[in-house]
């Protein structure tokens, strides 16, 4: 990946507070009665903008599966989850290195935990 590509200072710093704003808007519209049917909406549209800045930098395009459980976490009441996927994929975005050895960690312990677990449910 280009030096270019990666998120400045500044971007993080505006992206970081433009997640924030969405996410106070919604843990004040969550107090309301109406706050767990729009509030996952808000916060849905604002995970999908922030996905798009970042595979406009040149950023990874991910699994459906993991789509879901981004735009998903909007229903959770008053918790920052835009914030939070926004520096999780800044971050992932600006350490490709970091993320591709956590991944191949991962897919070393996945195997070993599926006949662990295998292993338990014989014993049970």
């Amino acid at each position: 990946m280009e030096e270019d590509n990666k998120f400045t200072e500044s971007e993080m710093i505006v992206g970081g507070l433009f997640a924030l704003g969405v996410d106070g808007v919604c843990a004040l519209i969550d107090f309301t009665g109406v706050g767990t049917a729009v509030s996952p909406v808000i916060q849905g549209f604002a995970t999908f903008a922030i996905d798009r800045w970042v595979d406009s930098k040149g950023g990874e395009v991910m699994g459906l599966g993991k789509q879901f459980a981004q735009y998903s976490a909007g229903v959770i009441p008053l918790v920052p989850t835009t914030t939070g996927i926004f520096a999780i994929r800044v971050f992932m975005h600006n350490h490709p290195t970091i993320t591709e050895v956590a991944g191949k960690v991962v897919g070393k312990i996945e195997p070993a935990a599926g006949a662990a677990s295998k292993t338990l449910k014989k014993a049970a």
